[in-house]
C-alpha cells in the first residue's frame, strides 16, 4: 500500500540534514581551533624576534659582516640608530681579467684570428638604511653607490686576413680596436633582505635588490684599417640603452661587538 512506502523514508529524510549539520558543525569547530592555533603560534614567534631583535645591555650596538654578493665579496659595518633602524657602511670590489683567442663563430670574418684583452670592475663604497618595520629579520633597504664599474678592452688581429686572393692584409697594416665602458658615478639602492646584525652576537644575513646604474656609456677608438668601426659606438649604446639595473644578490655572516 503507498502508506507503507512512507514510513521507512520518512526518518531517511530526517536524518540526513542532521548529519549534513554535523558535519557542518564539526568543520567549523576545527577551523576555529585551527586559526586559533596559528595565531598562538604567531604570538609566539613574534615574542621569539622581538625578544632577539633587542640587543642586550651587553652588546654595543655595533657589528662587523663579510659577504659574498654579485658586486663582489664585500664587508660592512652595522650601527644602530633606533630600535628599527640600522646604519650601514659597505664596501664591495670584484675584478675581472680577460686575455684570450676569438675563434669560430665569434668572429666575422672567420679567417681572422683576434685577440681580446681586457679588464672590468664592479663595487665601490656604499652607505644603506635598514628598515626593520616588524622588529625581526625581514628589513627594506635603501643606500647610495660610489659606482666603480667600468671595463676597457682592446681587440687586435693576430694573423693576416686574405682578402682575396691575391690581396693579404698583416696584423700591422689591419690595426686594433679599443673600446671603454662607463657608467654614471651614483648608483641608488633599493632591496629587501634577511638577517639583523645587531639582533644576536652572530648572524646570517641574506639580501636582493638592484641597482640603478643608468644606460652605459661607450667609447670607441680604432686605427688603421679598423678605424671606421668606431661607427659602431653609437649602435652599441642603443643596444644597451635597456640595461639600467644591476642585480645584486648576498649571502653573508655577521658578528656585533
Amino acid at each position: 500500500p503507498p502508506s507503507s512506502l512512507l514510513v521507512p523514508m520518512a526518518p531517511r529524510a530526517a536524518t540526513l540534514p542532521t548529519s549534513l549539520h554535523e558535519r557542518e558543525r564539526h568543520r567549523a569547530m576545527l577551523g576555529r581551533a585551527a586559526g586559533l592555533l596559528l595565531v598562538a603560534l604567531l604570538l609566539v614567534a613574534g615574542r621569539e624576534a622581538r625578544a632577539q631583535a633587542a640587543p642586550s645591555a651587553s652588546r654595543s650596538g655595533v657589528a662587523l659582516s663579510v659577504e659574498a654578493s654579485t658586486m663582489g665579496p664585500s664587508i660592512g659595518v652595522h650601527v644602530q640608530a633606533t630600535e628599527t633602524v640600522r646604519v650601514r657602511l659597505r664596501g664591495a670590489y670584484l675584478p675581472y681579467t680577460v686575455d684570450e683567442n676569438l675563434e669560430g663563430e665569434d668572429v666575422d670574418p672567420e679567417n681572422v684570428d683576434p685577440r681580446l684583452r681586457g679588464e672590468a670592475q664592479v663595487g665601490g663604497p656604499e652607505v644603506r638604511l635598514d628598515w626593520h618595520p616588524f622588529d625581526s629579520g625581514f628589513h627594506l633597504s635603501g643606500g647610495l653607490l660610489y659606482n666603480l664599474a667600468e671595463a676597457d678592452a682592446v681587440i687586435a688581429p693576430t694573423s693576416s686576413f686574405e682578402f682575396t686572393d691575391t690581396k693579404t692584409f698583416g696584423p700591422e697594416r689591419i690595426g686594433e680596436l679599443s673600446a671603454e665602458v662607463s657608467y654614471s658615478t651614483l648608483s641608488p639602492y633599493a632591496g629587501l633582505g634577511f638577517g639583523d646584525a645587531i639582533a644576536g652576537r652572530w648572524g646570517v644575513v641574506v639580501e636582493l635588490g638592484a641597482y640603478y646604474v643608468g644606460a652605459p656609456t661607450f667609447d670607441f677608438e680604432g686605427e688603421k684599417l679598423i678605424e671606421p668601426t668606431e661607427r659602431n659606438q653609437e649602435t652599441f649604446e642603443e643596444g644597451f640603452e635597456s640595461f639600467r639595473l644591476y642585480p645584486h644578490f648576498a649571502l653573508g655572516l655577521s658578528y656585533q661587538f
